[in-house]
């Protein structure tokens, strides 16, 4: 069990000191934070996105992932986003501004848990690279709120470090106050979200891009649905769940 008592705060403040910051740190944190738009065609393919789809983005940070989704998919509904940083918001705000899309996008302030939504209320959820901030009661918390907000037949999708290879990103990592709290491999997600209801589970590849290239990444998808739907998909990676709750 990872002990650490407010990995919420943790994470929330690191990124308000990143992302906010002026200077050489400011710089890399609001780079870095824009690096979600790479993974955007990965995400579509996975999450077999259309127009009519109701997305949520959780820890959307700079929403750079959320403008190119916009880009590249005619949706139909405002995609939703939720960030815990003020930062990072402020950020997202400037993104959504200069790309003429803040009447498609609803952002919230908040955490992965509790979700700010109804129940049954998404197609598609997913979380890029916030994992790692989360103790395991956080994430077993995030999961069960992600499966309560989708709707019977959606699709959640997240990716993340599952080991770093690099000599300055251990050293980063190896420090709670810089909210890196865990490392899981893609076993120890299939063994959370097994609890949390979800069967069949299986991964998929996330190609590293530049800054990246030191950490080896993992991918997971899980579908939602109840006993009345029966969910094929001939594609691999699928996690199906066949509960009506969890």
């Amino acid at each position: 069990m990872i002990a650490v008592t407010d990995d919420k705060q943790i994470s929330k403040e690191f990124f308000n000191e990143w992302i906010g910051s002026r200077g050489p740190k400011g710089w890399v944190g609001r780079y870095i934070s824009n690096t979600g738009r790479w993974y955007t065609d990965m995400l579509i393919k996975e999450a077999g996105i259309k127009p009519d789809d109701e997305i949520l983005d959780v820890g959307c940070g700079s929403a750079s992932m959320i403008a190119k989704l916009l880009e590249k998919v005619d949706l139909k509904q405002p995609v939703f986003g939720v960030e815990p940083s003020e930062a990072q918001l402020e950020l997202a705000n400037r993104t959504l501004k200069e790309n003429d899309l803040t009447a498609k996008v609803d952002l919230r302030q908040g955490f992965a848990s509790p979700l700010p939504f109804e129940d049954n209320s998404f197609d598609v959820i997913y979380a890029s690279f916030i994992i790692k901030h989360f103790t395991d009661e956080t994430l077993d918390d995030f999961f069960k709120e992600a499966l309560r907000v989708l709707k019977p037949g959606g699709r959640f999708l997240g990716w993340e470090f599952a080991k770093i290879t690099n000599r300055v990103f251990k050293k980063l990592a190896s420090n709670p106050k810089k909210a890196m709290q865990s490392f899981r491999t893609f076993a120890d997600i299939k063994l959370v979200l097994e609890k949390t209801g979800f069967k069949n589970i299986t991964e998929f590849e996330v190609k590293n891009r530049g800054f990246w290239d030191p950490v080896e990444d993992m991918g997971f998808k899980a579908i939602k649905a109840d006993s009345s739907v029966q969910t094929v998909d001939s594609r691999p990676l699928i996690v199906e769940n066949k509960a009506d709750g969890y």
